[in-house]
């Protein structure tokens, strides 16, 4: 028996249906306004940690009819909803958009007093008007019956406060997330880690102090995918923000990096702020109090520095910040996420993921070509798709064009994606000393190298060549081993595909 009283209530024996798999708690919890009831059932019971077992002994439902809800196979009673949002301790944003969810949201009044009683009044249930498009149109929670246990990350709807009111009126609310596109199923655990970080209460499980704000760095190697787990975690987060989400893209179409002052008029204007001032330090002071003022989902991809991002940052935790970058922005001082390529088990369940039934056809050849895809979701969706589209063509026959290092990019390459476009990023920002060290690095057979080996090749000091290094570690494109003996150098080694994007640039030497 649970000791429900005693706040000691055992977990029942989970559901046949709901011990299948182990999805992640994010993929798992749909947040977007405008789900579907069944999907939303689902998703506020999994963020409560509740079996369906639990929540029909909680609500005085039958596990059947629950089931029955979240497969949207019945219909919802106005008392069904009453019992569930009463054991689910649904309240403020959570209980309308359920409410609103299960078509009853003209019975607020009625559903508010019996649920909180007379003095609650409809004023604690906002009777939704209608949905904002950006916030409708985001991606569905998962639809498979398999119960998940939620990451340590992963924000509980009970210990959710209630969104507050926009601070600073304003016209209609802006969703400029780019699609989702698949990819996130590679970086499952970074990805709760981030929604935790930006979207639970300040202290445990989420670890983040109640005076720190909401921002965070997403940074890894070129084509490791941090772009589209920011783009999924940023939908997942949208309710929490509803004065707009942000997407700003510091990568300009000329191929270079948005100056600052631009990027802050940028910002502006998607906020709508009339009259976009002229002084770097008045748009930067009024991105700030835009940010501190009302509830934003500010999402900048392919950061180049801390000198882009500085400025937008305030100390308010109205807001929330997700930075991607393809360098360790240390210097900014917050929270970083970083992706790292798939090893070798990850890379080949990933593949097969992503190939379905013909991944059972030759097992040998998935191995190979996940390989040579060096551990990069990129290179795996691009090398699945290029055999989706060519179903004459075999795994074995792609396994043995890939294993041409000569040609490997090429192969890597289908549509308007392409991994050289993703490195070409990587390479753009190098200085010229940069440049020298990593082509001598891509050309030193053996794979690995010391410094002061660079340095001879070279005929540049030892800290120079050492500092080059370094921050090529810090940009992602090379990677430092442990030293072999105490006191002994480090050495280095430059990432696989970087190499081979490398060999076939020109012999400029300022290159």
């Amino acid at each position: 028996m649970r000791d429900v009283a005693n706040g000691n209530r055992r977990p029942a024996a989970r559901s046949r249906e709901e011990t299948t798999s182990g999805l992640s708690a994010l993929t798992s919890v749909p947040i977007a306004r405008g789900e579907r009831f069944g999907s939303l059932l689902r998703g506020n019971r999994l963020r409560a940690r509740l079996t369906q077992d639990d929540l029909a002994e909680l609500s005085s439902l039958s596990t059947r009819s629950i089931s029955d809800l979240e497969r949207e196979r019945t219909s919802p009673r106005l008392r069904s909803v009453v019992l569930l949002a009463q054991a689910l301790k649904l309240t403020g944003s959570d209980f309308t958009q359920f409410l609103h969810a299960s078509g009853f949201s003209s019975q607020a009044p009625a559903v508010s007093t019996e649920l909180h009683g007379p003095l609650a009044g409809p004023r604690n249930v906002p009777v939704p008007g209608p949905t904002p498009d950006c916030v409708a149109d985001g991606p569905p929670g998962s639809e498979e019956e398999s119960a998940a246990q939620p990451h340590p990350a992963s924000v509980p709807a009970r210990g959710r406060p209630a969104a507050t009111p926009p601070a600073v009126a304003g016209p209609a609310v802006r969703c400029e997330l780019p699609a989702c596109v698949p990819g996130l199923d590679a970086h499952l655990q970074p990805a709760a880690e981030l929604y935790g970080w930006l979207g639970g209460p300040p202290g445990p499980p989420t670890g983040r102090p109640a005076s720190v704000p909401r921002v965070a760095v997403v940074s890894g190697p070129s084509a490791v995918g941090a772009t589209t787990l920011a783009v999924h975690v940023a939908h997942r987060l949208r309710t929490m923000f509803p004065d707009g989400q942000i997407y700003l893209d510091l990568h300009d179409a000329a191929g270079g990096c948005m100056l600052p002052a631009e990027a802050l008029a940028r910002v502006l204007r998607s906020l709508a702020v009339p009259g976009v001032p002229d002084s770097f330090e008045e748009r930067a002071a009024a991105v700030r109090s835009q940010l501190a003022a009302r509830q934003v989902l500010l999402v900048v991809d392919n950061a180049a520095s801390e000198a882009q991002i500085r400025p937008m940052l305030t100390n308010s935790q109205r807001s929330a910040l997700i930075v991607v970058s393809r360098r360790r922005l240390v210097a900014l001082g917050c929270r970083t996420v970083e992706l790292r390529e798939l090893d070798g088990a990850a890379s080949d369940r990933f593949l097969r993921t992503l190939l379905g039934d013909r991944a059972g056809q030759d097992p040998a050849a998935v191995r190979c070509i996940a390989h040579h895809c060096a551990g990069l979701p990129l290179a795996l969706r691009i090398a699945a798709e290029w055999l989706a589209v060519r179903p004459h063509r075999t795994l074995a026959e792609l396994a043995a064009l890939l294993a041409d290092e000569r040609y490997r990019l090429d192969r890597l390459e289908i549509g308007d994606l392409n991994i050289r476009d993703s490195l070409a990023l990587s390479h753009g920002s190098l200085s010229p000393i940069e440049r020298r060290v990593l082509r001598a690095l891509s050309r030193i057979p053996g794979g690995s190298w010391a410094s002061d080996e660079v340095a001879a090749r070279l005929g540049l000091a030892d800290h120079q060549t050492e500092t080059a290094a370094e921050r090529l570690v810090d940009r992602w494109l090379a990677t430092v081993e442990p030293a072999a003996t105490q006191g002994g150098a480090p050495r280095y080694r430059v990432r696989d595909l970087v190499r081979l994007y490398e060999l076939e640039q020109p012999d400029a030497p300022d290159r």
